[in-house]
């Protein structure tokens, strides 16, 4: 069993890793932090209960809000592209549940006296922060009925029949003549029916299962000033059930953009990272962004990173985040849907 907190995060410049602050994993904002101490994220499964359900205002379901559990366990969750959110592995035990998305935006504090079965517990945000947020249409409505088929027209007149000639006399029967000369072989005869079926052969080896794959595409960006803390970018978080023998790819890609690069030797710098179960990964999954005023100011630029993990059996979260450096111009990474910045994540699941 292990636990999971998040408190401050690291990243690394150029061979060393450095405090970045608390992170923040806000839906349409971001918030200054002075946190600079390390503390490990760890995870705490004590049961088989899940409790999962939906995160919605007044408008709807809402993509990459913080969904905290306190109580005899302490856990974090994000709301997905659905607005779904799930929190598995818990005991029976006491527990209190609330989602936050700004500090103007969250759900009343719902509390659990005993927990003893999985439950569904949607959240519903309300404040004057909620209506920036992303929100998560809607299903598509029912088709409507078929109409009425049409009258048929009608038939049209039958012609008149034309009147039958008079029948021809019959003649006189000729002499019989002599006999033709023979006819060649006849056609062959139709074929003979099929012989009895041959024995069924060895069952073949059976089929690689467990294996699946999905892509999720960022709902909104991540504004870069100074340093600001890492948080997630809204939409491209997820939780996934790793089955035995197997490993994960993990592929992201998007664009960062000055917000403020029309003088000369400006520069924005932000970085982006790979967030595997509350923590960064030792290796990899890991990229440095800068943004300069050439070779035209606020040009985007791009920028991908991928990795392969043989991750344990059972549920893991799997996320992008985001912050700054300090110093530099504003820059922005990400965007919304339909933006040349907008940015996305594959996640495979491989049978060795």
């Amino acid at each position: 069993m292990r636990s999971i907190r998040f408190s401050s995060f690291w990243a690394r410049r150029g061979a060393s890793w450095v405090g970045l602050g608390a992170l923040s994993l806000l839906s349409g904002c971001t918030e200054a932090s002075t946190t600079t101490e390390l503390a490990k994220s760890t995870e705490a499964i004590v049961g088989t209960f899940t409790i999962s359900g939906t995160v919605s205002t007044s408008k709807g379901p809402a993509a990459g809000i913080t969904v905290k559990l306190t109580g005899s366990d302490s856990r974090t969750a994000f709301s997905d592209a659905s607005g779904h959110y799930s929190i598995p592995g818990l005991g029976n035990a006491a527990y209190a549940l609330q989602a936050t998305a700004n500090a103007t935006c969250s759900s009343t504090t719902v509390n659990i006296n005993q927990l003893t079965a999985s439950a569904t517990i949607n959240l519903g945000m309300t404040g004057t922060g909620c209506p920036s947020l992303v929100f998560v249409p809607g299903p598509t409505g029912p088709t409507g009925p078929t109409g009425a088929t049409g009258a048929t027209g009608a038939v049209g007149a039958v012609g008149p029949i034309g009147a039958t000639g008079p029948a021809g006399a019959i003649g006189a029967v000729g002499p019989t003549g002599p006999a033709g000369v023979a006819g060649p072989p006849g056609s062959p005869g139709p074929a003979g029916a099929p012989g009895p079926a041959g024995a069924t052969g060895a069952t073949g080896p059976g089929g690689t299962t467990g294996q699946t794959g999905d892509t999720f595409y960022s709902l909104g960006g991540v504004n870069i000033s100074g340093s600001t803390p890492f948080a997630i970018i809204p939409g491209l978080g997820t939780t996934l059930d790793v089955p035995a023998n197997s490993v994960v790819y993990l592929s992201a890609d998007g664009g960062y953009q000055c917000l403020d690069c029309s003088t000369a030797g400006t520069f924005s710098a932000a970085d982006v990272a790979f967030f595997v179960d509350g923590d960064y990964l030792p290796q990899a999954g890991y990229k440095r962004l800068i943004a300069t005023n050439q070779p035209a100011p606020s040009t985007p630029n791009n920028w991908s990173m991928a990795v392969t993990l043989p991750l344990s059996a059972g549920p893991h979260t799997i996320g992008v985040v985001a912050g700054g450096l300090g110093g530099g111009e504003d820059g922005r990474i990400a965007g919304s849907p339909g933006n040349v910045l907008q940015a996305q994540l594959t996640v495979l699941v491989l049978k060795r």
